[in-house]
């Protein structure tokens, strides 16, 4: 199975892929709703696989009335891939930790988006609180640099 989150707008891309490699589950949600930028949408996908020739017995049309009526109104304020979730999807870095980066990079003034890049270097999967005060101290020493120019941007952080 395959559950893919939409950081950079490819959830369904990356379920059409699981597909063809195999998988014989993919994991979506109603409009996408779930954390950060959410997930692969099922009303979507629905339509992608009816399009792949893949039997499903799902009315697109009934399923997008349902998730307008009993969804929609639960993500107004959600909204799609913003710079934090764009900063995430790179770095491959998990929205549990968010609180933890937010409070050191206002106690150190460090974009949080440094801190989530450079600690995914070190620990993407279970980064300590201890591991991500070191990042945010190290950064705030440095000079500020843009990280959607990562050639730019290579010290690493040990």
């Amino acid at each position: 199975g395959f559950h893919g989150h939409n950081n950079l707008l490819l959830a369904n891309a990356n379920n059409i892929a699981a597909l063809q490699n195999g998988a014989d589950m993919i994991d979506t949600t109603l409009m996408g709703m779930g954390r950060g930028a959410g997930n692969a949408q099922t009303e979507t996908m629905v339509v992608i696989m009816q399009k792949m020739g893949i039997e499903i017995e799902i009315d697109p049309v009934q399923l997008s009335k349902i998730s307008k009526k009993y969804i929609q109104p639960l993500t107004e304020n959600l909204k799609g891939s913003d710079t934090l979730q764009l900063v995430m999807g790179y770095a491959k870095f998990h929205s549990s930790f968010l609180g933890i980066v937010e409070r050191y990079a206002k106690q150190y003034k460090v974009d949080y988006e440094r801190i989530i890049i450079e600690v995914s270097k070190i620990n993407k999967e279970n980064p300590s609180d201890e591991l991500i005060e070191m990042v945010a101290k190290k950064l705030a020493k440095e000079i500020p640099l843009n990280i959607f120019f990562p050639k730019f941007y290579h010290k690493e952080i040990k």
